[in-house]
């Protein structure tokens, strides 16, 4: 039986490669530095009858892709890990630079004592902050360590050989230890901001600026945080009570 080459039934139009089962071919990629980047060889694929060079081309490596997908997450992490290092530091200079100044400085209103000795509230606003920068760094000393080890917050889910997810992603919990550490710093939060409402009423703005200009500082960067923190933890609470008042769990089967 002769072999014959049949005609395309398009005129003009040149018909894709087709390649004949045979030996085994390495998926090719358009992406050359993530295969060249990865640690184990690419995977071999069997090449069916029919299949054309586009497909072939299109068959990366799932390996590469997930691979690069946890690196991306990985630095997302790790720079919002670096903008809590940088601003920790910040807060370390800035509270050392004005608490030494108020230890210096006579009194605006009281020129007999310093302006940490003015009154309990001044003292109580100072020693919050040293309390609040100590507590911020070792928050993110925390998140390093963790980033790291790939624990708590960063752990990461489970996958096969190939990189793939085996199951849903895990739900990350909070240790006792971070627990502790987080219910001190609301602790340290409300602390500070009763301080900072009494100083309102009994003049620290002008007899301790120093000390009170750091803690209005120290408070505005803070209570963003913990606004934004509240707004979902109620979005969250509401859209739950909602899907159980009308059980819309059953459309989720």
């Amino acid at each position: 039986m002769s072999s014959t080459t049949e005609a395309p039934l398009i005129p003009d139009l040149e018909a894709p490669p087709v390649y004949t089962p045979s030996t085994e071919v390495v998926a090719v990629s358009d992406d050359k530095k993530a295969l060249k980047a990865q640690d184990t060889p690419p995977l071999t694929l069997i090449v069916e009858a029919g299949t054309s060079r586009s497909s072939v081309t299109r068959a990366i490596d799932v390996r590469v892709l997930n691979k690069a997908k946890l690196q991306k997450q990985r630095k997302i992490q790790l720079r919002a890990i670096g903008f809590h290092m940088a601003f920790g530091f910040f807060k370390v200079v800035a509270a050392a630079t004005l608490l030494s100044l108020a230890w210096t400085r006579q009194s605006p209103t009281k020129p007999e004592v310093n302006e940490w000795n003015v009154s309990e509230t001044a003292t109580n606003l100072g020693i919050w902050s040293i309390l609040y920068v100590v507590q911020y760094n070792i928050s993110w000393i925390w998140y390093l360590r963790d980033f790291i080890r790939k624990q708590g917050k960063f752990e990461l889910d489970p996958v096969n050989e190939e990189g793939a997810p085996l199951g849903p992603a895990k739900k990350k919990k909070m240790t006792r230890a971070r627990r502790a550490f987080w219910c001190t710093e609301i602790l340290v939060a409300f602390f500070g901001a009763w301080n900072w409402r009494s100083s309102i009423s009994t003049g620290e703005r002008l007899s301790a600026p120093h000390i009170w200009w750091l803690t209005s500082g120290l408070i505005v960067a803070l209570y963003p945080v913990f606004i934004a923190f509240a707004i979902v933890i109620a979005v969250n609470f509401i859209s739950n009570l909602v899907v159980r008042i009308f059980r819309l769990e059953r459309y989720v089967k």
